[in-house]
């Protein structure tokens, strides 16, 4: 089983698990981490976001995951966000984040860089702007 299909059957039992205590959701979308898979459902109107908030436990051994985070709702959209560890973490190593094009000094100013997210996009700070250190 290729990693799409993974995430994909994985959403699909997400959402069926969901519809087994009688709650209406499409699925959304999905976003893969380092660490941590995070899948999007929408509930059909007139669903409450609490009703799928106190279903954790139960999607987490549906999943067959230690624990599950729910995001109900996910700030700014529509969906409810359940984030569920992945089999298998990635490392993120810093020589990657060091050598990324994002980590040029722009105009010479030096920059820290915090992370990176999900789409290998890298986020920096301004050290001269850095008062803590």
């Amino acid at each position: 089983m290729t990693n799409t299909e993974e995430l994909e059957s994985n959403r699909d039992l997400l959402v069926s698990t969901i519809k087994q205590f009688g709650i209406e959701v499409r699925p959304g979308d999905i976003t893969k981490g380092a660490t941590i898979t995070r899948y999007e459902v929408y509930p059909a109107d007139g669903v409450r976001v609490e009703r799928i908030a106190a279903l954790e436990k139960n999607i987490a051994r549906a999943l067959k995951a230690e624990r599950v985070n729910i995001l109900a709702p996910i700030p700014g959209r529509d969906t409810v966000g359940i984030e569920v560890p992945n089999s298998k973490k990635m490392k993120i190593v810093l020589r990657d984040l060091l050598s990324h094009p994002n980590g040029r000094a722009i105009r010479q100013s030096y920059r820290l860089r915090l992370g990176r997210m999900c789409m290998v996009r890298c986020w920096w700070r301004i050290w001269r702007k850095c008062r803590t250190c």
